[in-house]
């Protein structure tokens, strides 16, 4: 407005005065200037106390005062990228891990066990199934079936069903330098079936205390289990399994196994080693094999088994542990 004046002033013929008003207004512009310069120093300042989305909404909402003031850009928001998703497998071996698997993924077991030379029967081969899902960073729900088993004796086939259980895996302790991961599980039996038994017979309920630690390029897998018996003699069985893994390759690893159990109802004792191997597909993706030998006059002499162990790509639970806090 300074500006403005002194061009009045001089279109009316007052040249000293225009003189004056023009000197004001060269001293007010720079005044000016000065204030913005400041302005824009004092906006960096506080911008930069401020959140990415909190900067934007400033910038957006407070216009430029002058030509000195730059607005606040800032950077895009990174993509969100997939995790990188690991199976788990609980197979071939009977001794399970301590770890559980993604959280809010599905990871389901798929795979066939065949046996021979058995008091209850003479072959058998039976479709396994399993399906695990973790729901929070400490807590895995389980299911475990075997739809459908055929035996063979020597006066019959049947072709029947197996047990169904459900159960949860609850993780006690974790790892922590040369400490295991330490969890345990609870299964119980929903749907009886009708097939023969293994050496290990079935159960109404089971029990396990899990260890599982990584020494070197070792990875051991400590199990003790207690069970009850299913039928309508009820009796308690204990047992105890010990798993050795060590990878071979970047996708091939070999497993050990050592079982023993108690088997209450003949009054005998279950004892046998299993030799297996996996193959990494992919990450997610596990196929396994194993061979099991039974030593003892009550055991299963032999078991093949075979099978894959994938984990669903998509995410079926979401966990918040600001919900649980609250």
């Amino acid at each position: 407005m300074l500006l403005l004046a002194a061009a009045c002033t001089a279109s009316l013929g007052g040249p000293a005065l225009a003189q004056s008003l023009n000197h004001l207004a060269a001293e007010a512009k720079t005044s000016e200037l000065s204030t913005a310069v400041n302005m824009h120093a004092s906006f960096s300042g506080d911008e930069a106390s401020l959140s990415p989305a909190e900067a934007d909404v400033h910038a957006a909402t407070s216009g430029p005062t002058s030509p000195m003031i730059v607005s606040a850009i800032s950077p895009a928001a990174p993509e969100s990228k997939q995790p990188d998703l690991t199976a788990n497998p609980g197979r071939p071996a009977m001794a399970t891990s301590a770890l559980l698997t993604p959280v809010g993924y599905a990871q389901f077991e798929s795979g066939m066990l065949y046996a021979t030379g058995s008091a209850q029967f003479s072959h058998r081969s039976a479709e396994e199934q399993t399906m695990r899902l973790t729901v929070a960073p400490s807590l895995q729900f389980i299911l475990s079936s075997e739809p459908v088993a055929y035996s063979s004796t020597t006066q019959e086939e049947l072709t029947q069903r197996g047990d169904a259980q459900v159960g949860a895996q609850m993780m006690l302790l974790p790892s922590h330098g040369v400490r295991p991961t330490i969890s345990s599980s609870f299964l119980h039996l929903v749907k009886g079936g009708t097939a023969s038994s293994l050496d290990i017979g079935g159960y109404a309920n089971s029990a396990l205390l899990m260890a599982s630690a990584d020494l070197g390029r070792f990875h051991i897998d400590d199990n003790v289990f207690l069970n009850e018996t299913g039928g309508a003699v009820r009796r308690a069985q204990w047992g105890h399994a010990v798993a050795v893994s060590h990878p071979v390759t970047s996708r091939v690893g070999a497993t050990g196994e050592l079982r023993h159990f108690t088997q209450p109802l003949t009054g005998g004792t279950g004892f046998s080693a299993l030799w297996g191997a996996n193959y990494s597909i992919r990450p997610n993706m596990v196929i396994d094999t194993g061979l099991v030998r039974g030593f003892t006059g009550t055991s299963t002499q032999w078991q093949v088994a075979g099978g894959v162990t994938y984990v669903l790509p998509r995410k079926i639970w979401s966990f918040s542990r600001t919900a649980v806090q609250r």
